[in-house]
């Protein structure tokens, strides 16, 4: 690609350039190759709530979630690990959107 419309030989012009994007732990593009595992599910919901992120998390004997975010929250019951996943996936988008960039 080399012409006028670019300045560098071999390179697109810089409005046609993929822009690099961080990679982000949840993304509308990723697609997972294998089935969540209540075990990875478990995990994740144990993580928030030791972690003070939740309020309240029960395990039911089928193997779901009843989960509140806070005290006045309602609850959620999640059925099957990839909805506990996707929960949590929120959370953890909603707390890397609220907080503060570290210093560099």
């Amino acid at each position: 690609m080399t012409g006028p419309e670019t300045d560098r030989p071999g390179h697109p012009a810089p409005d046609t350039a993929h822009r690099w994007r961080p990679l982000l732990l949840v993304s509308e593009t990723f697609v997972r190759t294998i089935p969540v595992t209540p075990a990875e599910a478990d995990a994740w919901i144990t993580t928030l709530l030791t972690r003070g992120h939740l309020h309240h998390a029960e395990r039911g004997p089928d193997g779901s979630w009843t989960v509140r975010r806070t005290a006045d929250s309602r609850p959620w019951t999640l059925h099957h690990p990839a909805l506990a996943l996707d929960y949590a996936a929120e959370i953890l988008l909603e707390l890397r959107r609220t907080a503060p960039e570290a210093p560099r």
